[in-house]
């Protein structure tokens, strides 16, 4: 009796054991989540990749194996489909995603999760779904439609995912409108905690633009200085003619600490362009100013600093 019941064990765990074996046969070893760089690969490798908006909730019982195959997310309803973006649109998707906190299946995804937009990854081997929820904003990958790893998005990220988003949906008024709601966020809180910028805490809450022209009324709201910092002289950005190549243009925001000598002694990229950023800190490092004072002696201050790189018409 005893040998019989060592025996059913034995049988029993290896049952489990090839059962396991076989699952991760038929799914694939992008089982793991897909901070895996080999999954990363080959979807970056993928034949065709297309982006979806997404207009409904999906089919539980609809599988990609079993329907025909073509450019939409099967089993999501869309209002339309186009092709990806051309150049490193994909790459900068994937690597976005890499810095993501993944977990198993939908682990990671709240009860409120609702696809919005999706991005299909067809090769010879391969067919995933990218999908993204704006509110929460989460995403989720399924292999072969089975969902395989989601995840929460960082705050800091969700801009950069939205303008790579609208870059592929550009007359999508709900794209553009969950666009505009971000950056709305983001400046509303662009004026972070203070204490991690060098120990001033002097600021003033408006743009200089560049090249310089005083906007109204810039005002310091922490009762700092009694004299607001005054530029005695600015320096045109220089274009990038790679960036003009590329067709990139748009508006640098940085952060600058004026020195109380009334020199750039610090900047930082707050909203960046990837391809512009160097040249708007090239040449507002070069300007100079007549700094800030309180009760007579000059003080520094942190201002910040709008690059404007716009293509001529």
């Amino acid at each position: 009796m005893g040998w019989s019941r060592s025996l059913s064990q034995v049988l029993l765990i290896a049952i489990l054991l090839v059962g396991m074996a076989w699952s991760r046969f038929a799914l694939g070893a992008e089982m793991v989540p897909p901070n895996d760089r080999m999954l990363y690969t080959r979807m970056n490798a993928a034949k065709r990749v297309t982006v979806q908006r997404i207009s409904g909730v999906p089919s539980d019982s609809c599988r990609p194996a079993f329907v025909t195959p073509s450019d939409t997310i099967a089993c999501y309803p869309a209002s339309y489909v186009v092709r990806a973006p051309k150049g490193e649109w994909v790459r900068d998707l994937l690597d976005l995603s890499a810095r993501w906190s993944w977990m198993r299946g939908r682990s990671a995804l709240s009860p409120e999760f609702a696809a919005a937009v999706g991005v299909h990854f067809r090769g010879d081997s391969l067919d995933a779904d990218w999908i993204l929820s704006f509110e929460p904003m989460s995403v989720l990958i399924r292999i072969n439609g089975i969902p395989v790893a989601s995840a929460t998005i960082p705050t800091e990220h969700h801009a950069p995912l939205l303008n790579l988003v609208q870059a592929s949906l550009q007359k999508d008024a709900l794209v553009v409108a969950q666009r505009d709601l971000e950056e709305e966020r983001h400046s509303a809180a662009r004026h972070v905690d203070r204490s991690t910028y060098g120990g001033c805490d002097c600021w003033i809450e408006a743009l200089f633009k560049s090249p310089y022209k005083r906007v109204a009324g810039p005002h310091d709201t922490t009762g700092c200085y009694a004299k607001p910092p005054v530029p005695t002289g600015t320096r045109r950005p220089i274009y990038p003619e790679f960036a003009k190549e590329a067709l990139i243009q748009g508006t640098v925001i940085l952060h600058a600490l004026i020195s109380a000598d009334g020199t750039i002694s610090n900047i930082r990229v707050f909203r960046g362009i990837t391809g512009l950023n160097d040249a708007a800190v090239d040449a507002v490092r070069r300007w100079t100013f007549e700094p800030a004072t309180k009760e007579g002696q000059p003080i520094c201050t942190w201002i910040e600093v709008a690059v404007e790189f716009h293509l001529a018409e």
